[in-house]
């Protein structure tokens, strides 16, 4: 959506989402560590650390796609 809006800064957006997903992935690893987690728990827990993980990745293919069209999506 950030490239859809005039005057966006799409890699701004794309480092603030990147440090966001850093700080929920930080937390989700802290919690499944944390004593007396169950089984259940954490397996819970870790299909939130994929999906993290995924969202990491696509935030990763956004850069590149963006270093390849430097002047589209750019403020």
């Amino acid at each position: 959506m950030a490239m859809t809006t005039p005057g966006v800064d799409v890699a701004a957006v794309v480092q603030a989402q990147r440090a966001a997903t850093m700080a929920v992935m930080q937390d989700l690893t802290r919690a499944k560590r944390a004593e007396g987690i169950t089984t259940a728990h954490r397996l819970v827990l870790d299909s939130m650390i994929f999906r993290t993980e995924a969202e990491q990745r696509w935030l990763d293919h956004c850069e590149a796609v963006l270093a390849a069209t430097p002047q589209e999506g750019r403020a």
